[in-house]
């Protein structure tokens, strides 16, 4: 189990990081996240975040995270919900 501290986000999902170090790129509705106000897409001490100040802006839909780098790639659904299943 990895015992790293990890950052502090918003509500939010976290990516732990790989090596070699990968690209981490956010999805909903086909539409990559991040690039509007709504939510905020970074990355901290390696963990790769998406927070939102307002986690009801994520709710009922799917996120998708691809993770990919030279290994390999890795591609997750979350479904979003406000009782956090």
């Amino acid at each position: 189990m990895d015992q790293r501290p990890k950052p502090h986000c918003r509500p939010c999902f976290i990516v732990y990081p790989g090596y070699p170090a990968p690209t981490v790129t956010w999805y909903r509705h086909g539409e990559p996240l991040g690039r509007d106000a709504l939510v905020t897409v970074f990355t901290r001490d390696g963990y790769h975040c998406l927070a939102a100040d307002d986690p009801g802006l994520l709710e009922g839909g799917e996120i998708v995270c691809h993770v990919e780098n030279e290994a390999g790639f890795l591609h997750r659904v979350l479904n979003v919900s406000k009782d956090g299943n």
